[in-house]
């Protein structure tokens, strides 16, 4: 900082040439008396912030986003995105990859949920080893993950640095490719020197994100200015937001009277989680529909099968495996019409674990093609899940398992009153359990399980089971498929993606 004083010192004794030369040595632009020279206890280069925004979201990820269209085949990329599987947190990029420009800093997000799906097993130029590819790759999405994360410990910390030795470990193969010559620009230099110190000094990214400013502009700019006359517009801008400010304070006052607490009450910094993690429609989506319908609609074949097993377990838990069989061989369902329904709303958060996104809401469909009420035919839609085998904790995977729900339904009143049945159930068919991650993507390698019969493995289990949906990036080398409507039932191989949501990012490992 001395020498930066010093070099500004000389703006009213030396040439201007001098000057700049002076501030280009001390590595600052050449400033004309900034306010905080005199203070003498400031440094003000220590006060910039880590931003998500504009140094991860839009710096390093765009910049890798065209490293990866540098390096492979623009083609099969795009193929590859319009054809992975729906899932409530990715977005569909119809178009693909290659021909999109001026993104924001949300399209870049929705980047970074799919970036390392597109490349596996791709192939790179001149036989180059991908190994340093995927890690390089990988290790930049890992610190943009880690860097979101709104509770910063030294752990975390630590975990961020070792993202970024890997990074500079693996980077040599940017340049073997012709695809950069060196990595002197600023935001990386920023990353890499200032990130985990300004985190240390000023506390977690989120409190100083660009984007939650940049999204006030909205109400708080071009809405008044829209609603003013475009004539002496600051006043009227001014007078806007401040009646807007009146109303919601007065709202509030009016639930806070209303609602009959006391002030001693109300934590206005934390709102009650819901007593339910499930949140269903208040009305199921179709009724009632027979047995052979939902099996000829949905494709559950070992429905009848699944719900007399499950039913014979809930109401004896001690049945042997023998008995289970007889039972089963020799036993018909007391009802042959059930209620279903085409999704489920899941909270990913609780009171006992700090929130990693602000909106932590997962949506899981379970829809057979239908047409609408234009002719129109839509596909159906099976989500897969990430179910809790009764041993799972919180985070990490084991004791889950990975499924694909084709069914949400309800049993009638009587029957679930007679077995004890949960209100909700859910048909889902089975892939392998968890192993190790797979090298060089270090993502999870799931495969559908098939009975001896050759049909998929498949069960009835309770809704509350399934703790969230969960993405699969397709194994595209083993299948020719590039419709996203069917990659699901035309391949076998599937990747877990960590990077769907935050949320799995931060539980999914």
């Amino acid at each position: 900082l001395k020498n930066v004083l010093d070099a500004l010192a000389l703006v009213d004794t030396e040439p201007t040439q001098v000057y700049e030369e002076a501030c280009h040595n001390a590595g600052i632009k050449p400033l004309t008396h900034p306010f905080w020279k005199d203070l003498p206890y400031a440094d003000i280069y220590l006060s910039i912030t880590p931003d998500i925004l504009h140094q991860l979201l839009q710096g390093l990820i765009k910049h890798i986003t065209s490293w990866i269209l540098d390096a492979f085949n623009n083609t099969e990329l795009d193929a590859r995105c319009r054809s992975l599987p729906p899932n409530h947190h990715i977005h569909q990029f119809s178009q693909g990859i290659s021909g999109t420009s001026k993104l924001a800093g949300t399209e870049h997000a929705d980047l970074c949920r799919i970036l390392l799906g597109l490349l596996i097993d791709l192939p790179l130029p001149k036989n180059h080893p991908p190994e340093k590819f995927f890690k390089a790759v990988h290790s930049l999405l890992d610190f943009t993950y880690l860097a979101q994360y709104p509770v910063q410990t030294s752990a975390t910390l630590e975990l961020m640095q070792d993202a970024l030795d890997e990074f500079h470990a693996n980077k040599s193969i940017f340049r073997d490719l012709g695809i950069r010559k060196d990595f002197n620009f600023p935001k990386l230099h920023w990353v890499t020197t200032h990130f985990i110190t300004a985190i240390q000094n000023l506390g977690s990214p989120d409190n100083y994100d660009t984007s939650y400013t940049e999204r006030l502009h909205i109400p708080l700019a071009k809405e008044p200015y829209r609603s003013s006359n475009r004539k002496d517009e600051y006043s009227q801008m001014t007078a806007s937001n401040e009646r807007k400010e009146k109303i919601l304070h007065h709202a509030k006052y009016l639930q806070w009277r209303i609602s009959g607490l006391s002030l001693s009450e109300i934590n206005p910094l934390w709102d009650p989680p819901p007593s339910n993690r499930i949140i269903m429609t208040q009305q199921p989506s179709i009724s009632s529909i027979s047995l052979s319908s939902v099996i000829d609609q949905y494709g559950t074949p070992s429905l009848n099968e699944a719900l007399l097993r499950f039913l014979l377990l809930t109401s004896n838990p001690q049945i042997t495996q023998d008995e289970l069989n007889y039972h089963i061989q020799f036993s018909s369902l007391p009802f042959n019409k059930v209620a279903v329904y085409h999704k489920a709303k899941f909270l990913l958060s609780d009171k006992d674990h700090s929130s990693v996104m602000s909106n932590e809401v997962d949506i899981v469909h379970a829809r057979a093609q239908f047409t609408d009420s234009k002719h129109k035919t839509h596909s159906g839609r099976f989500d897969t899940v990430l179910v809790n085998r009764g041993t799972g904790a919180y985070e990490g995977v084991e004791g889950h398992q990975v499924a694909q729900i084709r069914l949400i339904f309800s049993l009638p009143v009587d029957v679930r009153r007679k077995s004890s049945a949960p209100e909700y159930l859910a048909y889902v068919e089975w892939f392998s359990a968890f192993t190790r991650p797979v090298e060089p993507y270090y993502l999870f390698k799931v495969q559908r399980l098939f009975q001896s019969n050759g049909q998929r493995s498949a069960s009835i289990i309770p809704l509350i089971n399934i703790k969230r949906s969960v993405h699969l990036f397709p194994e595209f080398s083993s299948t020719h498929i590039r419709d996203s409507t069917q990659i699901l039932e035309g391949c076998t191989s599937f990747y877990v993606n960590e990077f769907s949501d935050r949320h799995a990012y931060a539980t999914i490992y």
